[in-house]
């Protein structure tokens, strides 16, 4: 079965191109899995309710995906979606967040994804 990743943590590509919003949400976005790791310096996060330092240090602590490819390699999981989601949930309301959620789902329902990981801070 098909896994995604899926995140609130504010997780964007350094420098954040799209501008998602630190707090308040009024959307998610959508990138593309790296090969293998999420790379210090490639990515960065951009969540205004905890300290993104230790996530800036190591993306991979918040959005796993080095332990994703290792269970690939093992075979204990299957395919990897890819793309992964990503939003801030810091004060977004509650009406956004559903919505984001039920867009999402709906977008990965579409692409056979049969399970998710889900990371937070």
């Amino acid at each position: 079965m098909t896994v995604a990743l899926v995140t609130e943590a504010g997780c964007v590509p350094q420098g954040n191109p799209d501008g998602i919003q630190t707090i308040r949400a009024n959307k998610w976005l959508r990138y593309r899995v790296p090969e293998e790791s999420m790379e210090r310096g490639e990515f960065e996060f951009v969540h205004g309710g905890y300290d993104v330092t230790a996530g800036n240090a190591d993306p991979n602590r918040l959005v796993p995906l080095d332990v994703v490819r290792t269970l690939q390699r093992e075979g204990r999981i299957g395919p990897l979606h890819d793309s992964f989601y990503t939003t801030t949930g810091n004060g977004t309301t509650v009406a956004a967040a559903t919505k984001f959620g039920r867009e999402i789902a709906e977008e990965l329902r579409e692409a056979g994804v049969g399970a998710v990981i889900l990371s937070g801070t």
